[in-house]
């Protein structure tokens, strides 16, 4: 089985509170009983390459659409897909692991992988489903006093 999980827990220590709102934004979690439906818009954003193959220096963000998740396992094989993740269509490329999939705005998912950066319609795009590790998530900011 892969390791999937790309998720990451930021403390920030330096205070961020006049430019939260600004610059900055929160973004809400999931409930943990979340259920995406097939065919729901989502939004993904990233620094990832463009189709030419180069960087860029601005955040991207592109509509994508939830993919029933038994279509997702057939296209990927269920070693790829286990049961705490998402799929969506629209190819993610180098550089977008660890972006946000925003769902409803909340903050449904994270960029797991894709099919190595090609632009593959039959290889939906694989997402760490935040709405799972909420639990996890919780107990991480209540030890912390976050």
């Amino acid at each position: 089985m892969l390791a999937l999980h790309k998720l990451l827990l930021l403390h920030v220590l330096t205070y961020l509170g006049r430019n939260v709102g600004g610059t900055i934004q929160r973004i809400r979690l999931p409930p943990p009983d979340m259920n995406l439906q097939p065919n729901q818009l989502c939004h993904v954003a990233g620094w990832g390459e463009t189709e030419t193959d180069s960087r860029v220096d601005d955040l991207r963000v592109v509509g994508v659409s939830v993919v029933d998740q038994k279509v997702c396992r057939r296209q990927w094989s269920n070693e790829y897909v286990p049961a705490n993740v998402i799929c969506a269509d629209i190819t993610i490329l180098q550089g977008d692991s660890g972006g946000p999939l925003v769902c409803n705005g909340v903050a449904a998912g994270v960029v797991s992988f894709g099919n190595d950066g090609c632009s593959d319609p039959r290889f939906p795009n694989v997402y760490t489903d935040v709405s799972k590790f909420c639990p996890w998530i919780d107990q991480i900011v209540s030890q912390n006093g976050c």
